[in-house]
């Protein structure tokens, strides 16, 4: 997968119960914009209740 791959394929699909309203995750490496609606289907995925965003995974640096 390419950076991208992961919210652009796949976010259509996702289980609307695991999704957290009002939140939204960034990707976690510093050089990448991705962001997506928090929930607890996104790979790798933090809730940081403290903190402005959540984090997961988008796959910008693939995933093996």
């Amino acid at each position: 997968m390419s950076k991208g791959d992961y919210t652009d394929a796949t976010m259509k699909n996702r289980d609307p119960e695991k999704l957290i309203d009002g939140r939204t995750a960034k990707c976690c490496y510093r050089s990448c914009d991705s962001t997506a609606q928090s929930g607890y289907d996104l790979p790798f995925f933090k809730y940081k209740p403290d903190e402005p965003y959540d984090e997961y995974y988008c796959g910008c640096w693939g995933w093996d």
